[in-house]
C-alpha cells in the first residue's frame, strides 16, 4: 500500500514538472537547455503549506508554551518564597482570622502558616507580573536565536521549526513535572535549553542551532550561582559586623530574627519574584517566538547597539509579553510546595530572617546583572542562584557542619542531568515525529495526550503538599516557643521571632511544658519558699 501511494505521489510530481516544462517552451520558443537550467538554478521558493493546519499547529505550540510557563511559576516558586515561608516572615493581618474561610488562621499552627504560605504566594505573584511594564527582552531574543529555523528544510506538513518548538516543549514540561513530583528544585532553564538544543539537533544536524548562542547561555546558567554565592556569603558578613558594632555601642545584643529584617527579607521576596518573572517568562516568549517566526506570523529586525554591531532580533507580540507574564504569575499562586519545603527546610535548617535576606539578596543581584546589566540577556537559572546563596548564607553562619550535604548532593545530580537527559528526550522525541508517513501526525497527538496525562497524574499526587509543608514549619517553630512568651511582645507571638535563640521562661510564669512533667528539684525550688526547704531537708531528732 505503501509503495503504491508513493508511485502515486512520484507521478503527481512528474506530471507537475512536465506541465511546468511545457508551458516554458511554449511561452518562450527560443529558449534552449540553458535556460531551462538556468530556472532550475533559481532560488527554490518556500513550500506552500496549509494555512489552516499551520495555524492550529500555532495554537497548539502556544498552549503548550503556557502550560510551561505556568509549570515554570510553581516549579520555581521556592526561589521566591523559600526563605520568607521557611521563616515566617510574611504578616498575617488579624483581620484574616474573622473571615469564615480563614478562620485556622487565629491558631498559632498548621493553619496559621497555610494561611501564611498562601500570602507570600499570592505576593509573590503579583510580582512576577508587574515587569511586564518595565521590563527588556533581551532574554527572549536569545532563546528564539538558539535554534536556526530559518535555515530548516521543509516539513512534510508544516515548517519543522513549528515542530522543533513542540516537541522542546513536550520535553522540558515532561522533565519540570518529574522533579516537582519528586520534590527536586532541578531549573526549568536548564530543561528548556536541553530540549531546544536536543530537538534542534534532531531536525537539522548540527548547523541547526547556533553554538554561539549556547556558549552564551551556558555561561550565564553556570556564572549566576556562583555570583549569588559570593554576593550571599559577603552581604551576611557584613551584617554580622554591623550587628556586632551596634551591640559593642549599645550594649544590646541583635537578634537575627528582629522585626528589621523582617521586614527586609518581605521586600527582597518581592524584588526576588519580579526578577524570576522577568527572567523566566521571557524563555517562554523566545519560544512562542520561534514558533511564530517559523510560520510567518512575525518579522525580525535589525538595530546597532551601543557597540556598534548589527543586532537582528525577533519581534515579540504583545499578546505573547502579556499572556506570558499571566501564565507565570498564576502558576506562582499555585507554588510547588514539595520543593518549597525542600529549599525552605533541608538545605540549611537553621535559616533564620538574617541570613535568608542574605540569600535574596545574593540572587536578586546575580539576576539584576544577567537580565538588565548585560546588554545581551542571559536566561539564567534562578533555582541555582537561590540555592547556592542559601548555602552560602547557611556557611557564613553556622559552618559547614550545618548544612545537609546529602540534600544539597541530590539536588547537584538533578542538577547535572538536567541538560543531558532533556537534550535526550527532545531528539528522541523530535525524531519520533520526523518519521515519514502517518507516523509524524501520530507521535505528534501521542506525546500530547502522555504529557497531559502525565500533568493530571502530578498534580493529584501534590494535592496536599502545601498542608505537609506549612505542617512541618509549625512543627519546627513549636519546639522553641513557650506560651509563656506570648502576649508579653506583640512580635513574640511569632514563633519565628524565637526560633534560633532559647527563650528562657521567667520563674514565676512556668511553661505548659513543665506543668505535666514530673516535678523536679528546680520546680520545687522556684514554687517553695527557701525556708520551707530548709525546714523539711533537716533530719528528725
Amino acid at each position: 500500500m505503501r509503495a503504491l501511494v508513493c508511485f502515486l505521489v512520484l507521478g503527481c510530481l512528474a506530471l507537475n514538472v512536465a506541465s511546468q516544462n511545457f508551458t516554458t517552451n511554449t511561452s518562450n520558443p527560443s529558449s534552449n537547455i540553458t535556460s531551462h537550467t538556468a530556472v532550475v538554478n533559481l532560488p527554490k521558493p518556500a513550500k506552500k503549506y496549509d494555512p489552516q493546519t499551520v495555524l492550529a499547529c500555532v495554537v497548539i505550540v502556544v498552549i503548550f508554551a503556557l502550560l510551561f510557563d505556568f509549570s515554570n511559576g510553581f516549579h520555581d516558586t521556592a526561589n521566591a518564597i523559600a526563605t520568607c515561608v521557611g521563616t515566617k516572615s510574611m504578616c498575617v493581618p488579624r483581620i484574616i482570622s474573622y473571615l469564615p474561610f480563614c478562620q485556622a488562621a487565629a491558631v498559632n499552627g498548621e493553619g496559621k502558616e497555610f494561611i501564611r504560605s498562601a500570602m507570600t504566594a499570592i505576593y509573590a505573584g503579583v510580582f512576577n507580573f508587574l515587569p511586564v511594564f518595565a521590563g527588556s527582552l533581551h532574554v527572549a531574543n536569545q532563546i528564539s536565536s538558539v535554534i536556526a529555523t530559518k535555515n530548516f528544510p521543509d516539513g512534510a506538513f508544516i515548517p519543522l521549526g513549528i515542530l522543533c518548538t513542540y516537541s522542546t516543549l513536550v520535553a522540558a514540561l515532561f522533565w519540570n513535572f518529574l522533579t516537582w513530583q519528586l520534590g527536586l528544585p532541578s531549573s526549568s532553564s536548564h530543561a528548556l535549553i536541553g530540549s531546544l538544543v536536543g530537538s534542534g539537533l534532531a531536525v537539522d544536524g548540527i548547523q541547526g542551532v547556533s553554538w554561539m548562542k549556547v556558549v552564551n547561555i551556558v555561561y550565564g546558567l553556570l556564572g549566576s550561582p556562583v555570583y549569588a554565592g559570593v554576593v550571599a556569603l559577603v552581604c551576611f558578613w557584613l551584617l554580622i559586623l554591623l550587628f556586632k558594632a551596634i551591640t559593642k555601642a549599645a550594649k544590646y545584643e541583635i537578634d537575627k530574627d528582629n522585626w528589621v529584617m523582617r521586614a527586609l527579607e518581605v521586600l527582597s521576596t518581592g524584588g526576588l519574584a519580579w526578577l524570576h518573572g522577568a527572567n523566566d517568562a521571557q524563555k517562554t516568549m523566545g519560544i512562542i517566538a520561534a514558533c511564530l517566526l517559523s510560520a510567518g506570523y512575525t518579522t525580525t529586525y535589525s538595530y546597532v547597539d551601543s557597540s556598534g554591531k548589527t543586532v537582528t532580533d525577533v519581534h515579540i507580540e504583545p499578546w505573547v509579553l502579556y499572556s506570558c507574564h499571566v501564565a507565570i504569575g498564576i502558576g506562582t499562586l499555585f507554588g510547588g510546595w514539595s520543593i518549597v519545603g525542600k529549599m525552605a527546610l533541608d538545605i540549611y535548617p537553621k535559616l533564620n530572617r538574617t541570613s535568608g535576606f542574605c540569600a535574596n539578596s545574593g540572587a536578586i543581584v546575580s539576576l539584576s546583572v544577567a537580565t538588565y546589566g548585560l546588554p545581551i540577556g542571559l536566561p539564567v537559572s534562578t533555582t541555582h542562584a537561590t540555592n547556592c546563596a542559601i548555602l552560602a548564607a547557611g556557611l557564613g553562619e553556622s559552618g559547614r557542619k550545618a548544612v545537609h550535604w546529602k540534600t544539597m548532593g541530590h539536588m547537584l545530580v538533578c542538577w547535572i542531568c538536567t541538560i543531558p537527559v532533556t537534550m535526550f528526550v527532545g531528539f528522541a522525541i523530535t525524531s519520533l515525529m520526523l518519521l515519514p508517513g502517518s507516523w509524524s501526525p501520530f507521535f505528534c497527538i501521542f506525546w500530547g495526550v502522555v504529557i497531559i496525562g502525565f500533568m493530571l497524574f502530578c498534580v493529584f499526587k501534590q494535592r496536599t503538599a502545601r498542608k505537609h509543608t506549612a505542617l512541618r514549619i509549625s512543627r519546627k517553630y513549636e519546639l522553641h516557643s513557650t506560651p509563656s512568651s506570648k502576649g508579653k511582645d506583640k512580635d513574640l507571638e511569632d514563633p519565628a521571632a524565637v526560633a534560633l535563640v532559647p527563650f528562657k521562661p521567667e520563674p514565676a510564669l512556668p511553661s505548659s511544658d513543665e506543668d505535666t512533667r514530673s516535678p523536679t528539684t528546680e520546680n520545687l525550688s522556684l514554687s517553695t519558699p527557701p525556708h520551707a526547704h530548709t525546714h523539711q531537708t533537716q533530719p528528725e531528732n
